[in-house]
């Protein structure tokens, strides 16, 4: 299929394999189908870790699902899916490493030198940081007053999580099972607006919520909760976008 996107690419193999939105999402291990649609419709894209396991469920290769039949040295070899598979068993101080030795060997050949991006620097040098942590949770149910919000600081580990973090919130209620419970603290950045199919933290008259973005309401991942419509009379803001659980 030339002069495709990735997600014709994919709508494209899901649909010669038989399945459903709903069903590859299960298979892959995210929450619903909407993801799955999201990727399909250019919305957003799948990580390297998800794409493997889109390859290996559909039975096509990464070559096909990122469009490299015209580049043979952009192909991704047998040795090249050993190191990935590798990779993703790891724990977070394996793959920080693995990152570091990556990013130091290209820099050497690439670049001439062996000086590290700053990403790379952060995480050798700081394993936790300081974070604004705001006491009233943001909720996952039926809604949270956030008058006079009381926040301090806190530490928390230091991750591709956090790093890219504002604040932090907990979470009240149910509603955003199974991928955040209550209780649950949430990595947030801010920022004025989110994509539809992003999690992010919106006020909704005065109430604060986390929740999927649908364009013209607030979406739930539980679903024994209904969305949140829209009215004309609404007065909503965003807060920021969830990064995920510290």
């Amino acid at each position: 299929m030339k002069n495709t996107t990735l997600g014709q690419r994919l709508k494209f193999a899901r649909e010669q394999k038989g399945l459903f939105q709903d069903k590859l999402a299960e298979l892959i291990g995210v929450t619903s189908g909407k993801i799955i649609s999201n990727w399909e419709t250019g919305l957003a894209k799948p990580d390297a870790d998800k794409i493997v396991k889109l390859c290996s469920i559909l039975g096509i290769s990464a070559a096909y699902m990122l469009d490299y039949y015209d580049n043979e040295k952009s192909t991704v070899n047998d040795r090249e899916f050993d190191i990935v598979r590798k990779y993703r068993a790891l724990d977070e101080h394996g793959k920080n490493m693995f990152e570091f030795v990556v990013s130091s060997e290209y820099e050497r050949v690439i670049g001439g030198n062996v000086k590290l991006p700053q990403k790379d620097e952060k995480i050798l040098n700081k394993k936790t940081r300081r974070i604004t942590y705001y006491d009233s949770a943001a909720s996952a149910g039926t809604g949270q007053y956030i008058d006079d919000v009381k926040k301090n600081q806190i530490k928390i580990p230091f991750n591709h999580v956090t790093e890219n973090a504002d604040y932090v919130i907990p979470i009240s209620g149910n509603s955003m099972e199974p991928m955040f419970s209550d209780h649950d603290r949430v990595c947030v950045k801010y920022q004025t607006t989110v994509n539809i199919g992003e999690i992010g933290v919106f006020i909704l008259n005065g109430e604060a919520y986390v929740k999927e973005f649908g364009g013209n309401r607030l979406i739930s991942l539980n679903a024994k909760y209904p969305d949140i419509k829209f009215s004309e009379y609404d007065n909503i803001v965003c807060r920021g976008k969830v990064l995920g659980k510290v």
